[in-house]
């Protein structure tokens, strides 16, 4: 008979195994992969159908990864970072497609201060387009994105509590496809390291074709996208955060996606 001691040691190695895998598997929707600038969701990296580089005399860099979720049909846009000469140079920048006919798209860049918007063509250069925010007196704003009229269908909401500051914006785009429309969720929020007063931002872009042309607020959830590679090991608290975005006042936007797609 084997001594207590090891009885115990060999039970607690087996349960530390067991919520290993049980946690890799249950968690893998929110898993990530980092590589360098270019930051994706691990259960879409194998998935990738085509990403798209444009680079201005090797100092600009726009990359963007078209992926379809073949289990919703559904055409998804992951837009990652967008860097000049190597530095991350706005965090409000996520790119259209107009149509999959001419594969055409638009980088609009929405910051607190303006509003720019630029035609993107993966074998041309990119053009100045002319962009413009409306506000009226609703909630809603609508932004003309290279012709493409947007509808900001929630307000820029911030949530503050602990150490999480988060805010986000929902667009609903018209892709010019009939009645497709193309959702598009920019979230981007901040989270301090209870171990330093470092602050890293983690930002969560995603968009996919719907046929219904309703605007759908609850449609959306978040996918935390990995920060840059050195600060890869917070990430790994993912979990934690998207426990206290579920807390958010407007935690319906953050269901999970298996609920959120039924």
């Amino acid at each position: 008979m084997r001594p207590l001691p090891s009885v115990i040691a060999f039970l607690l190695f087996t349960s530390s195994l067991l919520i290993f895998f049980f946690v890799q598997f249950s968690v893998q929707d929110y898993t990530l992969c980092c590589y360098p600038f270019e930051y994706s969701h691990k259960r879409y990296c194998p998935q990738v159908d085509s990403q798209i580089y444009y680079k201005s005399n090797y100092s600009e860099v726009y990359t963007m990864f078209a992926q379809r979720d073949v289990t919703h049909q559904r055409a998804r846009y992951d837009v990652y970072d967008y860097f000049k000469n190597g530095q991350q140079r706005d965090s409000y920048t996520t790119v259209v497609f107009r149509s999959q006919v001419d594969k055409m798209a638009y980088v609009f860049t929405n910051t607190s201060s303006s509003c720019t918007c630029y035609k993107f063509n993966p074998t041309g250069p990119v053009v100045s387009e002319h962009c413009v925010e409306v506000y009226d007196d609703s909630v809603v704003n609508k932004t003309q994105l290279g012709g493409i009229p947007m509808t900001r269908v929630m307000n820029n909401d911030k949530y503050v509590e602990s150490n999480l500051l988060e805010e986000y914006h929902v667009y609903a785009t018209d892709t010019g496809l009939g009645d497709h429309t193309c959702w598009v969720f920019l979230e981007t929020f901040f989270i301090t390291s209870t171990s330093s007063d470092d602050t890293t931002r983690f930002s969560a872009i995603q968009s996919y074709y719907d046929q219904s042309p309703k605007v759908d607020p609850n449609a959306f959830g978040v996918d935390v996208k990995c920060p840059p590679p050195e600060k890869c090991d917070l990430i790994q608290e993912n979990s934690a955060v998207l426990l206290e975005l579920k807390k958010l006042e407007h935690g319906h936007v953050y269901r999970e996606r298996s609920r959120k797609r039924n």
